[in-house]
Parts: C-alpha cells; sequence; structure tokens
C-alpha cells in the first residue's frame, strides 16, 4: 500500500481534503467488489433469509394441512336446556378440503325424534382453503326428559376414488323441563285469574236497532227521489211536436259545441231534434231508419219544397257526422234556418190517421 504525501504548514481542513481526494484517485481503478467488500456479503445474507422464509412458509403450510383431519363434522345447540314447547336451534357444520370427495350429507336425517319448526341448507362456502357446509335446523319436543341426538354420518373418499371413510358429529344431550318445575317462576308464570261474570247490557242493542233505522230512512229517501226523477222524465209531453222541436233546438243553440268545435256532436243532436219531430208529427221512427229510409217515408207526407229542404239538411248533417267535412259558421247556420224552414211549413199540418183496415165480407 502505497503512502499518501501530505505537506506539513496545512491546516487540518485542508489535509482532511487533500487526504480525501487522494483516496479517491486510488480507488478509482480497482472493481466495485473490491471496493465494497461489506455490501456483498449483505445481500448473500438477505436472500439467505428470503430462503429460508420461503421453505419456513411451505413447511408450515404442509403441516397444517397434514395435522388437520380431511373431513371435520361439528355439531352445536344454541341452548341444551329448554321447557316444554320451546324451541332450539341445532347447527351442523362440515368442514372439508377441495380434494377431498363427499358423499351426500343426510342433513336431518339424525332429528326423527324431534320436530323440525324451520329447516336451512346454506350454500358452500370456503375458509381458510376448506370447503364448509352448513345446515341450521329449530327443533322442539313436547315430552318432557333428556334426550340424545344421534351422530350425523358423513361419507368421504380421496381423489383418486379409494375406499375413503366415515366422519360422525358428536352426540348432543337436550334437557326438556316441564313448565310447573320449581325454577319456572323466571317465566313469569302468575296465578290463575277468578272468572270474569259478562253482564247483560241492553245499550249495544239499541244502537244496532237505531243504526239500522237510519240506514232504512236513507235507504227510502234515495228511493223516492229517484222514483220521483224516473217519472218525470216518462212523463208525456203535452205540447205541440213543433214546440218541442223549437225548445231542444233553441237548447242545442245556447249549448258550448260550436264554441269548442265539437261539430260532429251538434250535427248529430241537430238530426235527432228533426228525426223526433217527424216521429211526432208523422209516426216515423226516429232512431230506427237511415236518412235515405227516413226520406222514403217522408216522401208521403212532404211534397215539392219541403222534401228538398228535408233531403239537403239530412245531407248536409250526415257529410259532417260521417264525412268529417268541417264546413263553415255561415253553412252552419243555413242549415240550421233549413231546419227552421221545415218546422215551419209542416206545423199548421194536422197529424194523419190511420186508414181502417176494411172489412172482411164472408162469403
Amino acid at each position: 500500500m502505497s503512502e499518501c504525501f501530505i505537506p506539513r504548514g496545512l491546516s487540518r481542513a485542508t489535509r482532511s481534503d487533500l487526504f480525501r481526494a487522494e483516496s479517491r484517485k486510488r480507488s478509482r481503478g480497482k472493481p466495485r467488489e473490491a471496493r465494497n467488500p461489506d455490501g456483498v456479503g449483505v445481500q448473500l445474507f438477505c436472500q439467505f433469509v428470503i430462503f429460508g422464509i420461503a421453505i419456513l412458509f411451505f413447511a408450515t403450510l404442509n403441516y397444517s394441512q397434514v395435522n388437520h383431519p380431511a373431513v371435520v363434522v361439528k355439531a352445536s345447540l344454541s341452548k341444551d336446556k329448554i321447557t316444554l314447547g320451546d324451541v332450539t336451534t341445532y347447527t351442523v357444520e362440515v368442514f372439508s378440503y377441495p380434494e377431498v370427495k363427499l358423499g351426500p350429507i343426510p342433513f336431518g336425517s339424525n332429528l326423527s325424534g324431534f320436530e323440525i319448526k324451520k329447516d336451512t341448507i346454506l350454500p358452500v362456502s370456503r375458509l381458510k382453503g376448506r370447503e364448509v357446509r352448513r345446515a341450521i335446523f329449530d327443533i322442539t319436543v313436547f315430552t318432557v326428559g333428556t334426550f340424545t341426538i344421534p351422530p350425523l354420518a358423513v361419507t368421504c373418499r380421496n381423489q383418486r376414488g379409494d375406499s375413503g371413510e366415515t366422519v360422525f358429529s358428536p352426540a348432543l344431550k337436550l334437557v326438556v323441563a316441564s313448565l310447573l318445575e320449581p325454577d319456572s317462576t323466571k317465566h313469569g308464570l302468575k296465578a290463575e285469574k277468578p272468572p270474569f261474570e259478562v253482564g247483560v247490557s241492553l245499550w249495544p242493542w239499541i244502537g244496532l236497532v237505531l243504526w239500522g233505522l237510519s240506514a232504512l230512512a236513507f235507504v227510502l229517501w234515495v228511493l223516492k227521489h229517484q222514483s220521483a226523477k224516473i217519472a218525470e222524465k216518462e212523463k208525456p209531453d203535452l205540447r205541440p211536436p213543433w214546440e218541442v222541436a223549437f225548445a231542444e233546438l233553441e237548447e242545442l243553440l245556447l249549448s258550448q259545441h260550436l264554441r269548442q268545435g265539437n261539430l260532429k256532436r251538434f250535427h248529430i243532436r241537430l238530426s235527432e231534434i228533426f228525426r223526433w219531430y217527424a216521429h211526432r208529427m208523422y209516426r216515423i221512427p226516429a232512431q230506427d231508419l237511415t236518412s235515405e229510409e227516413q226520406l222514403e217515408q217522408l216522401r208521403q207526407f212532404l211534397r215539392d219544397e219541403p222534401w228538398l229542404e228535408a233531403t239537403r239538411f239530412l245531407t248536409f248533417c250526415d257529410l259532417v257526422k260521417f264525412a268529417r267535412w268541417e264546413p263553415e259558421e255561415k253553412q252552419i247556420s243555413e242549415n240550421v234556418e233549413c231546419l227552421k224552414k221545415i218546422i215551419e211549413a209542416t206545423r199548421l199540418k194536422p197529424i194523419p190517421k190511420l186508414a181502417a183496415e176494411p172489412e172482411v165480407v164472408e162469403a
């Protein structure tokens, strides 16, 4: 190792800087391992520790799988002592590794001596690398005594299908006590009450009778008013046919059909006024005939201008009702005047009498 020459007479800080610079020059040509031999040892030590931890982990995992049995069946009761008719919850859990094949698990087959109120089979879940199958039963007994819940048998085979084994759940004891035991006071039982004497009261019957009479009076009042309205509607109109027609026409003109643009409804009512007028005057059916058939019936009563006006009036109404024609306001007024002319022209004519049937003379 060559020595480092540092002149004397310099300050301590200057001598330290010169010493570090000389040391850097000497270490430039050396390899990395020679410059820092301690770093290589640290890396080797870290790799050794990591390798050892991995081996320990896998060894622990294999050890845990070897020490844990392939299938474990557990059973428990929420209450191991109940009173007569009380309910307790019986839970069965089957733990197994995925590579183990389980036979059909007869959940509930060991509960034949108990009454099952509710049963729930949960789907398969996983817990720490094992599959868990769980069933929950709410059971009860109606006989006093100590009962034993038999073990549940679970068969299993390995992945290769070799002959397997049968694993049993632990047997559990259930004590069913009577409600009349000395410690039954905690259930809050009270002494028997004396019988309650029920007296006879007339007020409920009086109220029921009054309510029935009120309901009957209301029904009679409604029927009376309804019959009065029906009689008013069925009362014959003794006015002349032209007066009825003019009154209905005036009521139609005061309605809101034209203001609301409901032309079809207006002309339906307008043609009905004419039909009922012809029915009252000439005994022509008002609703059973078409416009053409009605005109044929009117041909024997109307002549020349009145019949032409009736033809023009009914044709105008049919175009609006069936052809969806929308006439102008002036045309509607002219059609209304046409109806008035027909009524004015025919109002003075008497109602024709039916001709008497000829008498049949026997030979």
